[in-house]
């Protein structure tokens, strides 16, 4: 089935309009039998781009350019769909907040958050965080930080960061970045789920719209992440390594798999998981 602006229902949608903005390199697997991958660049010969040993299994793949692949390809199916309408971004309707200096207001209306200062989460500190907004918040050292269920928004030039040896876990949660970007380097070990119910149930990771700073993750053995990520107007890359558990569906404007990296989509949980990309309108 297609939607009537062109797109296969899917668990990947990438908005950039030019360039190669879906590729798969080194030993990437991506593993989406039951959805769709699309490809919003009109670039015809590698809006996708998938080199090496590379794996990508999924329902259908839409494409509004053309591709290219080189290496030994595990492709289904064998043969992508080309030349597909363009498509809008299908999680558009998903609120956010308008932030300044020190405070954030949600954009459909509501009292404005007091933001506190930028925090710094290091050396061998056990911490509990509370959902908020953060000047920027960082981990790193051998610190052990849990995220209680709720929202957090990361306000300031400063960003999300996850460096050295810690573990950062959170259930229910959704990381909203207003402003910098979410950067990851080290052996990190995440344990972080969306929320089942709610305004932001299945995001875990949402970008401003109007915040174009790259975001990079890896997904380092041991990480159990679960949760959509958004970032409608900036790069991601997802670096891959042996013994992690990623189940997600991507909605960026460009998206780009590196070395192990691996995933499955989001609703592929099952239970009380449902992914909150949905197209209202369908035609055959």
């Amino acid at each position: 089935a297609q939607s009537s602006n062109g797109a296969n229902t899917g668990c990947v949608y990438t908005l950039g309009a030019t360039g190669t903005d879906f590729s798969l390199t080194g030993n990437a697997d991506v593993q989406a039998p039951q959805c769709g991958i699309n490809v919003d660049s009109s670039d015809t010969s590698a809006a996708m781009s998938l080199t090496g040993n590379v794996t990508l299994d999924a329902a259908s793949i839409g494409i509004v350019g053309g591709y290219k692949k080189t290496g030994n390809i595990h492709l289904t199916p064998a043969s992508p769909s080309t030349g597909i309408v363009p498509y809008s971004d299908p999680l558009s309707y998903l609120p956010g907040y308008s932030c300044t200096a020190g405070s954030c207001t949600p954009s459909g209306g509501g009292s404005s958050i007091s933001c506190q200062t930028a925090q710094s989460i290091t050396g061998n500190r056990t911490v509990t965080l509370s959902p908020g907004c953060y000047d920027g918040l960082s981990f790193g050292g051998n610190s052990n930080a849990t995220l209680s269920p709720g929202t957090y928004i990361i306000n300031g030039s400063a960003g999300l960061s996850f460096s050295g040896n810690n573990n950062v876990s959170g259930t229910g949660v959704t990381i909203y970045i207003a402003n910098g970007s979410l950067s990851m380097v080290g052996n990190t070990v995440l344990d972080l789920s969306a929320p089942t119910s709610g305004t932001y149930a299945g995001v875990l990771f949402d970008q401003s719209p109007s915040d174009t700073s790259a975001a990079s993750l890896v997904g380092n053995s041991g990480s159990d992440i679960e949760g959509v990520m958004y970032f409608p107007t900036a790069s991601f890359t997802l670096t891959g390594n042996s013994g992690t558990s990623i189940y997600t569906d991507f909605v960026v404007s460009s998206l780009s798999l590196v070395g192990n990296a691996s995933f499955q989509d989001y609703a592929s949980l099952g239970g009380s998981v449902t992914s909150p990309i949905t197209v209202v309108t369908l035609v055959e």
